[in-house]
């Protein structure tokens, strides 16, 4: 049973790996829009949003670990990272939002129509 889980938590590391990189790949090609052109920075971008839920959800035990541990008996460095880690999911969620509201491309393809 142990040898199982530990398979599991392995795999689930490898895969969280995997996403987190295809994450930072895709981040670098759509921070540049001239290069890439409009249409592809904004599906990119969209498309990163599907990649962060899969890797929220990888990471859900951690989170849930964490935050119910937070006040209590938690290492430093456990805190700090707990804490980046809301602010980057807080920074990245408004700058999708932001985007997502000034879309020239993507959303008028879907049919959406924004003021």
């Amino acid at each position: 049973m142990t040898e199982e889980i530990s398979k599991n938590t392995a795999s689930q590391t490898k895969t969280k790996l995997w996403v987190d990189i295809l994450i930072f790949i895709v981040f670098l090609i759509a921070m540049e829009p001239h290069l890439s052109g409009l249409a592809i920075h904004e599906w990119l971008t969209l498309s990163v949003l599907s990649a962060m839920t899969v890797h929220l959800l990888l990471s859900w035990d951690w989170i849930t670990e964490i935050t119910r541990r937070f006040l209590g008996k938690l290492g430093t460095q456990n805190r700090i990272n707990y804490i980046l880690n809301w602010l980057l999911f807080i920074d990245g969620t408004l700058l999708m939002v932001s985007g997502i509201m000034i879309s020239e491309v993507a959303l008028p393809f879907l049919g959406i129509q924004l003021p």
